[in-house]
């Protein structure tokens, strides 16, 4: 888990991972790092300029300069996702659950459901003593590498979203 500083320290992991993705959208490398240092770096300070996301200026004002945090959870609630769960203090990652709410310490989720389409099918419910983000994982290929896997010539790949 990574622990940022600076100026982030205390923000939520949520909002800091929305942050990055704002950074990467305006052309930025991700980088935390910034923000460690000038919590309100806009684009041209490698960051993200506020009024030209989706959420707008007021929005990342109220979550970024006034640290409202409840304010990015009302947009973005953490609940329900996919999460590692155990009743052990560590987490082995052999349980995975569709949680939809933390309360008293407790992990509540959607009995056997491992996806967001299987919890929309079962209305039993358990309960864990511990749960952990799934780390996505990221896969990063050149064009190269896309090429050789699918033995094609380079220059006819092409990238799209």
């Amino acid at each position: 888990m990574t622990e940022y500083k600076g100026q982030l320290q205390g923000f939520p992991k949520e909002i800091i991972n929305k942050m990055l993705e704002c950074q990467v959208q305006q052309g930025n490398e991700k980088d935390a790092q910034i923000f460690e240092v000038y919590l309100e770096a806009d684009k041209s300070q490698k960051g993200f300029t506020w009024y030209t996301t989706v959420e707008g200026e007021n929005f990342w004002r109220g979550v970024i300069k006034h640290k409202n945090f409840n304010l990015f959870f009302e947009k973005y609630p953490k609940y329900p996702k996919v999460m590692w769960v155990s009743d052990y203090s560590e987490v082995l990652k052999i349980n995975k659950r569709v949680v939809f709410m933390e309360k008293n310490n407790k992990y509540i989720a959607w009995d056997s459901a491992e996806t967001l389409e299987e919890a929309k099918l079962i209305t039993n419910t358990c309960i864990w003593s511990y749960a952990e983000d799934i780390e996505e994982e990221v896969l990063e290929l050149t064009i190269d590498q896309i090429a050789e896997k699918f033995n094609v010539d380079s220059k006819l790949v092409k990238i799209v979203k």
